[in-house]
């Protein structure tokens, strides 16, 4: 994710993961936008990406083939936003723990 657009989705990241502790109707609420709003905008990274590939971790994606076979749209989305999330809150709690 370029990184002017990162910070606009620390709220984002931190109502999807609250799933991860505790599901409630309040954090449904919060995290199902959160997660409509990343993906929109993760599939527009994608078709950038596909329409103008660069050194990054989404073009890779985009470009990665085994045996032929492709990630699809939604596994490509899906990806994105797994390895965003997972990348800033591990990091973001391991260094509020440490």
């Amino acid at each position: 994710m370029p990184g002017p657009d990162r910070a606009q989705f620390q709220t984002h990241v931190r109502d999807l993961s609250q799933l991860l502790d505790t599901i409630t109707p309040d954090v449904i609420a919060k995290a199902d936008p959160a997660a409509a709003t990343m993906r929109a905008y993760l599939a527009s990274l994608v078709d950038e990406r596909r329409r103008a590939p660069r050194e990054d971790l989404i073009s890779a994606l985009v470009a990665a083939e085994d045996e032929g076979d492709q990630l699809d749209e939604d596994e490509l989305i899906t990806m994105a936003a797994l390895l965003f999330a997972a990348g800033f809150e591990t990091t973001t709690n391991l260094l509020a723990n440490g």
